[in-house]
């Protein structure tokens, strides 16, 4: 948990000092524009003074340009980091997605491994399938055995034990009930096997 979360904390960081940035570059937009009019109000009562209307003119034509320009580059940069904000706020999103997969991957992983750990333990130890060879496969919960037994009972007893274990949610019974008759002619009877 530790690893994932510096991740998106940087991520938290970037984006809370470009929306701290973009809060200050609109509230520079303002000042600039506040300096243009008192730049015009200036330059106008100077002005006076000066003898030439045109000298006047070139000179608010001049500061009006300038702040222009400013203004224009400012809107440039609030668009950038408006931009930066976005982009950063869909990773951000992304990752928590990720984090969020992964997490449900590794719960359902640990899981299965945990009902395929109950299930064997339970098998193997049970003394009344001794004789039996039943292996065990786990995946979202639905537990399949696969195995030969000499009787119907043992069978049940093996469906039975995975029934008992915590977090199985459907069985898969392969187990072939091999009888007498079928060990002489050499052939594994195939009436036992089912699904349930």
């Amino acid at each position: 948990m530790s690893s994932s979360n510096s991740v998106v904390n940087p991520l938290k960081f970037t984006a809370n000092f470009l929306q701290g940035s973009l809060t200050m570059l609109k509230g520079q937009t303002s000042t600039l524009l506040t300096r243009l009019t008192v730049a015009f109000c200036v330059a106008t009562i100077l002005g006076c003074s000066d003898p030439t209307p045109e000298a006047r003119l070139m000179q608010t034509d001049n500061a009006l340009k300038q702040t222009t320009e400013d203004l224009v580059d400012r809107n440039d940069k609030i668009e950038q980091l408006e931009t930066e904000l976005s982009n950063q706020k869909k990773d951000r999103r992304q990752l928590r997605e990720l984090k969020l997969s992964l997490e449900e991957r590794l719960d359902k992983r640990a899981t299965d491994v945990a009902i395929f750990r109950a299930v064997q333990t339970q098998l193997l130890d049970d003394e009344r399938l001794a004789n039996s060879a039943i292996s065990v496969s786990v995946e979202d919960g639905i537990v399949t055995i696969l195995g030969l037994v000499d009787s119907q009972n043992k069978k049940q007893m093996a469906i039975s034990i995975v029934k008992s274990a915590p977090g199985v949610k459907v069985i898969r019974s392969r187990v072939i009930v091999e009888d007498d008759s079928s060990k002489a002619e050499g052939s594994p009877s195939q009436k036992a096997v089912s699904e349930g």
